[in-house]
């Protein structure tokens, strides 16, 4: 749980630290356990959009996004999507934006109404329209 706060409260100390785990971010996994492998980058992602580094962020969340080999349809994935919506939506690319928050509002239109992420990606989305 620290490594979140390290990366929301602290963004360039969480992106220098992190920078040391990209030879390792695209490994096979030897557990079941596939989202272990998959924090650095999501992390990674996080901390450039604190920076509002839009371009940064796309890339480190379109590593989630793209391979869905490395770990299926595995939370860090799908919150990859809104991370990579909201990096879209600060470099001004609003309809690629719209279009990667559509996944992952359809994979959850049957969840909780008042989970965080959804109302948050859900307000985003409202947004753009």
């Amino acid at each position: 749980m620290r490594t979140f706060k390290v990366a929301f409260r602290h963004a360039p100390a969480a992106k220098e630290r992190l920078e040391i785990t990209a030879s390792y971010e695209l490994a096979p996994s030897v557990t079941s356990d596939f989202d272990s492998l998959q924090y650095p980058a999501f992390l990674q992602g996080m901390a450039e959009l604190e920076l509002h580094d839009g371009l940064a962020a796309e890339l480190e969340f379109k590593k989630r996004v793209d391979r869905p080999y490395l770990c299926g349809t595995c939370s860090l994935r799908v919150a990859a999507l809104v991370g990579l919506a909201r990096a879209c939506a600060i470099q001004g690319a609003n309809s690629e934006a719209r279009a990667t928050y559509q996944p992952f509002l359809t994979l959850w239109q049957g969840a909780d109404s008042d989970v965080p992420i959804l109302k948050e990606a859900k307000a985003e989305y409202a947004k753009l329209q």
